[in-house]
């Protein structure tokens, strides 16, 4: 018989499938988050402004995920995921105080998983991100936000997970990659959960060290849900950074959160956030990369510090309502009030203008944002 095009063509067709299924374990997604947000007081001189956010109560990102079964219930696994501004289409520095726009800065990582639980190798989520599990609806928190936290994605990390029943615990290393040393720049913790039926709580810790190992930066977070009816929930959590040696200051936060589902498609949440900060003593250098400065992060500085930090608190109440219009699409409107004091309210400032604003003893803002999430 002659091979003709039309041979050709129905092979290709046939073909098709076997392509196909040949890359099924590899995921394409990603979520999008466009929102109009007002502030009040923005600058600190009473003067308002209305922007088109880049995110508002969820993230924007895209990632790729997969895995190959290697026989023996063995898996070699991947996952490389970014953030990007949906207002500008830019690429999302995702180390804060970094001005960096790694195409992957969310997640990149690879590794075995299987019955003995997984190890992956690369950037991932470390042990702290289990506090956002406690959050009633979003991925931001509206006091401190990512700049309390300065870091929870950890570079250069070795991470093991394993889930036992209604326990699971994450185990966290991160290389220092100093020369002559184990320990500068190094980090290491984990994180314990239970969840069983309507309860939910978990706990965490993580230290690491400055570049120059002068300072110590320890974490610490608890957090708790419980379900007390198909339509109400409760969660709340606590958690603390401080650090000691070369640079003294420590900064906390706790939560209330309750959340009401009125239909199966439209809810309600309410939170309560209280802040609170020290003064900070010692080599308390600002400049990014400060090798003497850890609670900044974990491999970065810390985030929302002003020039001149100081002791001060603040309270946050935000009121969120969401609605699904499908599994993938959801509407939103959030309203919150902040009242931030002395060293909260010159370090709120500094995060939104990057200037310091050392006459600044309090600041009031009322915010107002409509947005809408659609994920893929």
């Amino acid at each position: 018989m002659n091979f003709t095009p039309r041979h050709f063509l129905s092979f290709a067709m046939l073909s098709i499938p076997s392509l196909v299924l040949a890359q099924s374990l590899v995921t394409f997604y990603g979520q999008t988050d466009a929102s109009i947000r007002y502030a009040s007081n923005d600058d600190g001189s009473n003067k308002s402004v209305v922007k088109l956010g880049g995110s508002g109560i969820f993230s924007n990102k895209f990632g790729f995920k997969g895995e190959e079964d290697l026989g023996r219930q063995i898996k070699a696994v991947f996952q490389l995921e970014g953030g990007f501004g949906i207002d500008t289409g830019k690429l999302g520095a995702q180390s804060p105080g970094s001005n960096q726009t790694n195409i992957f800065g969310r997640q990149s990582y690879t590794g075995l998983s299987g019955d003995f639980g997984a190890l992956t190798m690369g950037r991932q989520y470390n042990a702290l991100s289990v506090f956002y599990d406690f959050q009633p609806v979003g991925d931001h928190f509206f006091v401190g936000g990512d700049h309390f936290f300065s870091g929870y994605r950890l570079n250069n990390s070795l991470i093991y997970k394993k889930t036992q029943g209604s326990f699971s615990y994450q185990l966290d290393y991160g290389f220092g990659e100093q020369a002559g040393s184990l320990a500068r720049k190094s980090t290491w913790g984990g994180n314990l959960a239970y969840k069983n039926g309507h309860f939910h709580t978990a706990i965490a810790y993580l230290q690491n060290r400055s570049v120059d190992g002068s300072t110590i930066g320890r974490y610490a977070n608890i957090g708790a849900s419980l379900v007390l009816t198909p339509s109400l929930s409760l969660s709340g959590g606590y958690a603390r950074n401080q650090e000691s040696g070369g640079a003294r200051r420590h900064r906390e936060i706790a939560f209330a959160s309750l959340a009401y589902m009125l239909t199966p498609v439209w809810g309600v949440f309410g939170s309560y956030y209280h802040y609170r900060q020290s003064s900070c003593n010692g080599n308390c250098n600002q400049v990014p990369g400060s090798p003497n400065n850890v609670s900044g992060g974990i491999d970065t500085t810390m985030a929302g510090y002003a020039v001149s930090p100081d002791k001060g608190k603040a309270h946050v109440i935000t009121l969120i309502t969401t609605y699904d219009l499908s599994k993938r699409t959801k509407l939103y409107a959030e309203t919150d009030w902040l009242l931030a004091r002395d060293g909260a309210a010159r370090d709120h400032y500094y995060s939104v203008t990057a200037a310091d604003a050392p006459q600044t003893r309090s600041m009031r803002q009322t915010n107002f944002m409509v947005g809408m999430k659609h994920a893929f």
